[in-house]
């Protein structure tokens, strides 16, 4: 079962309660929105982020039978590794600027 944002109209405030997929009461961006908002688990840094969907990328990939749509799934995981290690080389630059000497 899914946490679902529900909008109670008489109140004017969004609760946090389980229910079935189907709930329309709200448009899936304004969920998506809600469920940013209400964020109870620390975010890992981007880089691990990224590095992360690029894993991801690679292993659906290996499902693909077609070469063109496995290709460009591979060239995903690779703009995904780009990624992380520009996020990487930020995280290092943003946390020696942090330190104190």
């Amino acid at each position: 079962m899914a946490r679902i944002i529900a909008f109670e109209p008489r109140s004017g405030r969004a609760t946090m309660r389980s229910a079935p997929l189907y709930n329309f009461r709200l448009s899936l961006t304004k969920r998506l929105e809600l469920l940013r908002e209400n964020k109870t688990r620390p975010t890992l840094p981007s880089s691990q982020q990224y590095r992360a969907r690029a894993e991801e990328c690679r292993f659906e990939a290996e499902t693909f039978r077609d070469p063109k749509a496995r290709a460009q799934m591979l060239q995903l995981a690779a703009n995904y590794e780009q990624k992380a290690m520009q996020a990487e080389k930020s995280e290092r630059a943003r946390d020696y600027s942090n330190q104190v000497f």
